[in-house]
């Protein structure tokens, strides 16, 4: 999994586990109309290795429940809006108008690629 700002870390003790789309993020853009069934097997999605990474704690804290249009991270933007729009779209969650603006800013100054994402 790509780090957000290119730290390599070798102890448990100096990440914590970062839901990319933000579980809030998430109950917002259609999460809160899921079973509890659903809801669970997003917050514990281990068959897309986008959707949880390891980051620090403070990359964590400085995210909290934002989404592109309000927080990016320091290193590697163009793999991370692809992995966010990779989540969105295996969950079914919808995107705000503010938060699709911010995708399209940042993904203008990125490579095409073509995303293969497996809907949960």
């Amino acid at each position: 999994m790509t780090s957000w700002d290119n730290r390599i870390h070798t102890s448990a003790s100096t990440v914590q586990i970062d839901h990319l789309v933000p579980v809030h993020e998430a109950w917002g853009s259609g999460a809160r109309y899921w079973s509890q069934a659903r809801r669970v097997a997003f917050y514990n999605d281990l068959g897309d290795t986008r959707t949880l990474s390891a980051q620090t704690s403070a990359l964590n804290a400085s995210k909290q429940a934002s989404g592109p249009e309000a927080w990016m991270p320091p290193a590697n933007r163009c793999a991370y809006i692809r992995h966010w729009v990779a989540v969105k779209i295996r969950w079914g969650l919808r995107v705000d108008s503010a938060e699709k603006a911010a995708l399209v800013r940042y993904a203008d100054s990125c490579p095409s690629v073509t995303l293969t994402v497996t809907r949960a």
